[in-house]
This record gives structure tokens, sequence and C-alpha cells, in this order.
């Protein structure tokens, strides 16, 4: 009998064991999935600026609680695949100055990477190539790749250079440098030349990483006597960037220029525009250059810094597996 009892006992304890596995992967994203969080920049006129979360649905922005500082302001921002809000700016030294023909080249010497903490507060990093500082952004983009590559547009005057002497141009100078496409180290600043957008020095308004392709708005592309300088409110191309050379192909959408962005996981470009005369949130289709608002933003006055806006690329959800853990029958002996 006591045998018999050791028996029952093994057998209950023989019972199949179900054991759930959970996991996340917070570095991947889900194909096709529409954002629901995004970040722009607010100028507050004073010189300072404040780093805002935007809730895509409601419309409703927040205030992080870092403090308005100037090194937060931004041109333009991008969301890295880990989560981290990044920006690109210059120094604003002569902007509109005197003798000035051309505000956005003049403006914006000595870019640097913009990278923002969980609470708004920003730190930069000057950048540089081979040593040396860049010389301008031309009003800046950045954006970031599904592998987390930080791409900018920036103009250089020694890795940038061009002709001189454009046929048709109004610069006074003799030699005017077109803007590149570079990628960034984000923990040094240092840059690498990937090639220049085309051979004459337009501006190029911000800058996204899409899933298909890497895109880009500018006046006149590939038009030698465009003046890159035109009001915001006047028609600009949407284009395509070849990641691999620099180049920017224009395509045949074109629009007046919203602050934009994409989710890497799709290509729907997701866009903050004040046009109609209040801040609206909606989407651009890029062949026709139609903006389709969608919600307002909570504050449809605030003064947006440049054309930062970006989104955030949902992660991917969490994953369950359920397995069975195969019975082991005891041994029993004597």
């Amino acid at each position: 009998m006591k045998r018999l009892g050791i028996l029952a006992t093994g057998l209950a304890a023989i019972a199949i064991s179900i054991v759930t596995l959970s996991s996340t992967a917070s570095s991947s994203s889900t194909p096709g999935a529409t954002p629901v969080l995004g970040y722009t920049v607010i100028d507050n006129n004073d010189g300072t600026c404040d780093l805002n979360s935007i809730d895509l649905t409601t419309g409703q922005l927040t205030d992080l609680p870092a403090p308005s500082a100037p090194t937060a302001c931004s041109s333009d921002l991008a969301v890295a695949p880990n989560g981290t809000v990044y920006g690109l700016d210059g120094d604003h030294f002569n902007f509109n100055g005197p003798l000035s023909l051309e505000p956005a080249r003049d403006s914006q010497g000595s870019p640097h990477l913009i990278e923002y903490d969980d609470d708004g507060y920003a730190s930069i990093t000057i950048l540089t190539n081979d040593g040396n500082f860049l010389t301008g952004l031309r009003q800046g983009g950045i954006a970031i790749t599904a592998d987390g590559t930080i791409y900018a547009q920036i103009q250089d005057a020694t890795l940038c250079d061009n002709i001189i002497n454009i046929p048709g141009s109004l610069y006074p100078s003799d030699s005017i440098p077109p803007v590149c496409l570079f990628t960034i180290d984000p923990v040094t600043g240092v840059t690498t030349l990937v090639g220049p957008a085309n051979q004459f020095p337009v501006m190029l308004v911000g800058l996204t990483s899409c899933a298909s392709a890497m895109r880009t708005m500018g006046p006149g592309l590939n038009d030698l006597t465009a003046l890159p300088n035109q009001p915001a409110s006047l028609m600009l191309t949407w284009s395509t960037v070849d990641m691999s050379t620099g180049a920017v192909v224009p395509d045949a959408g074109q629009s007046p220029p919203p602050a934009y962005d994409c989710a890497t996981s799709g290509d729907t470009v997701f866009a903050l525009d004040s046009h109609s005369g209040s801040n609206q949130l909606g989407t651009m289709d890029l062949t026709t250059g139609v903006f389709t608002p969608t919600i307002a933003l909570s504050d449809p006055d605030a003064f947006i810094s440049w054309y930062s806006f970006a989104v955030a690329t949902p992660a991917a959800p969490a994953t369950t597996t359920t397995a069975a853990i195969e019975p082991s029958v005891p041994e029993f002996t004597g």
C-alpha cells in the first residue's frame, strides 16, 4: 500500500505544464501601422523654443517638462527607431541681415545635431567633416531610416562646391555651394558625405525616410534660374532622394511646404500645415500635392519652429507564445 501511495503521488505530478512566453520587439515596427505619437517644436518668438509631443489622434499638444531654451529650436525633426527625437539647426546670426540676398543661406551657419531626452531637454553636437566645421543648412532637413542611420541635407562650401558664377544667377558670391546629403554619427557629430542634391544651389525644405524612398521638397529643382529664397507661400516640388548618391529627383506633385514626416514602416506622408491660417494635422498626396486635413492642433495658433515635425514609427506589439513542456515519467526502484 505504501508503494501504491508513492506511485499515485508521482502520477499526479505528471500533469503537462503550459508555459506562456512573452516578448517585445522595441526596435522593430509594424508594417503599415498608423502612428499615434508625433513631435513638434514651438517657437516662443524670444529666441527660445520648446519640444512638444502631439497626440496624432486628438491633436493635443503637450509641452514637455524641460524649460524653454535656445538649444531646443530646430529646423526639422526625426524620431529614431528607439524613440529618441533628433533635430537639426544652425546659428541664426544674420537672418535677413543687411546685404543679404539669400537669408536661407547666410542665416544658418555652424549646423548642429540636436538630441532631445524624454523630458525635452536638448543637447547639441556641432557637425564636422574631416575635422572641419560645415558651413550652412539651407533650411535643413533630417531623416532617420529604419536601421537608425541619421541623414541630413546640409550645405558645405568645401565638400559641395560647384561651378563659379552661375549664368542668370543673382548671387553676389562667385561660388555658390549646393546642398549635399550626409550621414551623421550622433555621438561624435562627424558627417560622411553621400553626394550633392544636384549641381544648382536650390534650397531644400525638410527630409523624411518613408518605407519605399526618402523624400524632400524644393523650388525649381534642376532649374538653373530658380530663386531658392522664394516665399514659402509658393509651390514647392515633392521629390525623391537617391540615398546612394544624394541626388534629388523631382516628382510630379507640388504644394506649399508643410512640416511633414513618414513613419519608416509606411509611405503615408503625415503633415502639419498652417497655410489655411491655423495648425492642421493631415496627410499629403505626393502625386497631386493635395493636403487632406484630419484634425486641428489643440493650439491652432502655436508658432511652429520652421518645419519641425516628426512622427514616431509604432513599435511592434508584444508577442505571446504558448509552449507545452513534455512530461517526464518518474522511475521507481525497489
